[in-house]
């Protein structure tokens, strides 16, 4: 799970560290962000403009290289990103809380995600604690609890289109509204494919069509496992090297965070 509107909000966290003497597993993040070329962002319309090419309602840009206000408006209110950017942009978002499963996906096109090797094991933690203790653990009501106890006991690999569905399509919050996955075509998927990475705090990093099972884990939860106290400590530096994979090839990847602090401060460890 994941700051379902909590994931629109502006975050403060694009800024980048020191760039290593060295490339590290942060390697293509910290390239992205020298000389300001990080991007924070809250507003959703603007996703579904830099992936779909749509007209977005008023928006305001952080200053960068990548990002100018559109020509057509004096007022600056729309976002003009050029193809040379888009073929070099890695746009991150957090996931969302509200999830759907019952509309069918419109594409039959799916992926396997990268982590799951890593997820199995938080899922065999979770199943351990009661309903209670889920609910401590995750501030949330006790019916919530339960039905997240229950997703935990049912969550089993291999991931299959008939026990799991392609994580842009299964999110549901506000962002993931404004993105409007189901209308786009297997094209423009194909792009969101390549360019876009969702974080999560059971997955660690999904592309849009990876299968993706229903949960609730936030990444500031403090669950304790055998790497670390918490989930910043469990995923370590994996987010950073899939994103630096991710922009393997690219000339000048550019880092698009829409994502928020919490999930952002999961990047750049």
């Amino acid at each position: 799970g994941a700051p379902g509107r909590s994931a629109t909000r502006s975050s403060q966290a694009a800024s980048a560290a020191p760039t290593p003497s060295a490339p590290g597993p942060n390697a293509a993040v910290r390239r992205a962000s020298k000389g300001g070329r990080a991007i924070t962002a809250a507003n959703s319309a603007r996703i579904a403009t830099v992936a779909t090419g749509r007209t977005a309602p008023p928006a305001t840009a952080a200053r960068s290289p990548a990002v100018r206000a559109s020509p057509n408006s004096s007022q600056s209110s729309h976002i003009f990103v050029s193809r040379t950017t888009q073929a070099a942009m890695i746009i991150i978002l957090s996931p969302a809380k509200s999830l759907d499963y019952d509309t069918p996906p419109h594409v039959a096109a799916y992926s396997q995600p990268e982590h799951l090797d890593d997820a199995e094991p938080l899922v065999q933690t979770l199943r351990s604690r009661s309903p209670v203790e889920l609910s401590s653990l995750m501030d949330i009501s006790d019916s919530l609890a339960a039905l997240n106890a229950a997703r935990y006991a049912q969550w089993s690999r291999p991931f299959t289109p008939g026990n799991a569905k392609p994580a842009v399509l299964a999110f549901d919050g506000d962002v993931y509204e404004g993105l409007d996955a189901r209308t786009l075509s297997a094209a423009q998927l194909d792009w969101a494919q390549r360019h876009l990475r969702i974080l999560s705090g059971l997955y660690g990093v999904l592309r849009p069509l990876d299968l993706m099972q229903p949960y609730r884990l936030e990444m500031g939860t403090r669950l304790a496992t055998p790497r670390g106290r918490d989930l910043y400590a469990y995923w370590g530096p994996r987010i950073a090297r899939a994103l630096d994979e991710a922009a393997q090839g690219m000339r000048r990847p550019v880092l698009v965070n829409l994502a928020s602090e919490e999930y952002f401060k999961a990047v750049d460890r």
